[in-house]
C-alpha cells in the first residue's frame, strides 16, 4: 500500500460558535506502508484562564504571555494517548503527500516541527496556535499548503465526489511572527537539559530556520514542493 501524510481537522468547541460557525484545529498524521499511524499536533499547555475575548481578538503582541501558556507540542504514534485520538465523526481530512515511501518526508516534517518548538512561542486562540504551527511545519518542510481550509488561497475545495464545497475555518496567525520571545525556563529545568538541547533554539529566528530548512532540500525536491518557485519562502506570503 502507498504511504500518505494527511492534514486532519477536528472541530474546536468555542463560546462564539453560534455566531461565527465551526472552527477547526488541524494536525498531521502519517500512515506508513504497514498501516501504522503517527501524529504531529500543537495546542495550549494550559486549559484554563482564557475568555471569550481571546477567541475573537488577536493579541496585540504575538509574543506576550497568555492564560494558555506556551504552545505544547506532541510527536507520537496516533493511538490511544494522542490528544486528537480517536477522530470524531465530524473530522475532515486531506492528503498532503502520497507515495511508496514517505519516511524521509515525515522525518523532515518532524525536524521542522521541533525547530519551531525550540523557539518557545506562547499560545493564543487567534495568535500563534495549532493551525499556525502546522502551516509553518509544512512550509519549513517544503510541502504545499493545505487547501481544505483555504490556506493555499482557494475559496472552495473539491471533495472525493468532485463537488465544490466551501473551505472550513482554521483561525490563527497565518504564519509565525519573525521574532519570538526567548524561552523562559527555571534554573532547575535548565540544569536538567542537555547542552545541545539548551542551545537548540537560542539565537535563531523564524527566517533563519525557514531558510536553513528549505535551503537544505535538493533543488529538484524543492522545485517539486513549491511549483518551481524557489524564491517563495512561505508560499508567497
Amino acid at each position: 500500500m502507498n504511504e500518505k501524510i494527511q492534514t486532519r481537522y477536528t472541530v474546536v468547541e468555542t463560546p462564539m460558535q453560534s455566531t461565527f460557525g465551526k472552527a477547526y484545529h488541524k494536525y498531521l498524521v502519517y500512515t506508513d506502508r504497514n498501516g501504522r499511524e503517527y501524529g504531529l499536533r500543537a495546542g495550549p499547555s494550559r486549559r484554563s484562564g482564557g475568555t471569550s475575548a481571546d477567541v475573537i481578538t488577536p493579541p496585540e503582541d504575538s509574543n506576550e504571555e497568555t492564560p494558555y501558556g506556551r504552545v505544547g507540542f506532541q510527536d507520537a504514534p496516533f493511538e490511544l494517548g494522542f490528544t486528537d485520538y480517536p477522530p470524531t465523526s465530524e473530522d475532515v481530512s486531506e492528503v498532503i503527500a502520497e507515495g511508496p515511501d514517505l519516511s524521509e518526508t515525515w522525518k523532515r516534517l518532524q525536524s521542522s516541527f521541533h525547530d519551531i518548538e525550540s523557539l518557545g512561542y506562547n499560545y493564543a486562540p487567534r495568535g500563534v496556535n495549532s493551525n499556525t504551527i502546522i502551516d509553518d511545519t509544512l512550509a519549513f518542510g517544503g510541502l504545499p499548503p493545505t487547501r481544505r481550509d483555504g490556506s493555499a488561497g482557494n475559496d472552495t475545495w473539491e471533495d472525493e465526489r468532485g463537488r465544490l464545497i466551501d473551505v472550513i475555518s482554521t483561525p490563527g496567525l497565518p504564519q509565525l511572527p519573525s521574532v519570538p520571545q526567548s524561552p523562559a525556563i527555571s534554573a532547575e529545568q535548565e540544569a536538567r537539559q542537555l547542552p545541545q538541547q539548551r542551545m537548540r533554539g537560542r539565537g535563531r529566528d523564524v527566517a533563519e530556520l525557514m531558510l536553513r530548512r528549505l535551503g537544505g532540500m535538493g533543488d529538484r525536491d524543492f522545485a517539486a514542493a513549491t511549483a518551481g518557485d524557489r524564491l517563495r519562502q512561505i508560499w508567497g506570503r
